[in-house]
């Protein structure tokens, strides 16, 4: 890596990808020249359209500054704008005393299914004592890309009802009572949970049963068998299509690629599970499926969330 000089970001647009904490090699993997510098998970990159589904928040047109103290970051940052978030990678008691100056984010987890307050953040980070970065708009109106949501470690079946918590805070869309869900490989019922407490009706599908008590519920229909063996022509109309199915990513995207040629015109949301770097190919096709996108969820591991909204 060249050496990264901080006054060049102010010359020509840059753009900052922060990775999820331990997805750097994902994130650096998938873009196919190196950043110019990085910083802890922030990957700074000579480019204004460099983009990855693994990044946890991105910042745009990145900057640099000089600051001669703690007083003058403050003065800096709120002289473009007042809310602000700051990436700590090193320097943490400078980033501490700067933060406690700025003017107060909340930062508290939401109580599902409350809606999130959207307002522009900013994101800002030391990389030496008298040089920081920051950048005014970034993707994520989350602190650092990261949504925090209240448990609830009682009533759902597994951990996996957090994945749904999560993207239906971060878009404009859930289900709504009377609207009918497919959730393919439901089993125990994370998923089927979550949508039928939304008042959908859900056609939840699986070799195996879900918990008992959803399978006595009103608004579940559970279908015995395998997920990829539902023909869309043979299934019911529907306008949400869940899947969470444990498959090699290409065979998630051929499923896909049958309801839509199908021409179901419903929403998707889809986990894309990888055991290796070998399947990343699959990232590009559900890409091409135009109006989609893909990200890495705060609850996703060694994963991605495809969400195409067309309703």
């Amino acid at each position: 890596m060249a050496k990264f000089y901080p006054e060049q970001l102010n010359e020509r647009p840059h753009t900052g990808l922060l990775a999820p904490d331990g997805f750097s090699g994902p994130l650096l993997v998938s873009i196919p020249k190196p950043p110019v510098a990085s910083f802890g998970d922030l990957h700074i990159y000579a480019s204004d359209t460099v983009r990855s589904p693994w990044a946890q928040n991105t910042w745009f047109n990145i900057r640099s500054t000089q600051i001669t103290s703690i007083t003058d970051a403050v003065q800096k940052l709120t002289a473009v704008q007042r809310n602000w978030w700051p990436y700590v990678s090193s320097l943490h008691r400078r980033m501490e005393l700067i933060k406690e100056k700025m003017p107060y984010v909340s930062a508290k987890p939401l109580l599902f299914p409350e809606r999130p307050t959207i307002t522009p953040l900013g994101s800002y980070s030391l990389i030496a004592p008298d040089t920081m970065l920051y950048a005014s708009s970034c993707s994520s109106y989350f602190p650092n890309g990261m949504v925090k949501l209240i448990e609830d470690h009682v009533n759902p079946p597994s951990r996996a009802y957090m994945k749904l918590w999560e993207v239906f805070s971060l878009i404009d869309a859930r289900p709504i009572p009377g609207q009918i869900c497919m959730d393919l490989g439901a089993s125990p019922g994370g998923w089927t949970w979550v949508l039928a407490k939304l008042g959908a009706t859900v056609y939840a599908v699986d070799r195996s049963p879900l918990r008992v008590d959803l399978m006595n519920h009103q608004n579940i229909k559970f279908v015995e068998g395998s997920a990829f063996a539902m023909q869309p022509q043979n299934s019911p109309e529907i306008d949400w299509f869940f899947s969470d199915v444990i498959c090699y990513p290409m065979r998630l995207f051929e499923l896909v690629r049958r309801w839509l040629d199908a021409g179901r015109n419903c929403n998707f949301i889809c986990t894309l599970k990888f055991q290796g770097r070998d399947q990343y190919q699959a990232i590009e096709k559900f890409q091409s499926i135009e109006g989609s996108s893909l990200v890495h969820l705060g609850c996703n591991k060694h994963e991605l969330t495809w969400i195409y909204i067309q309703k």
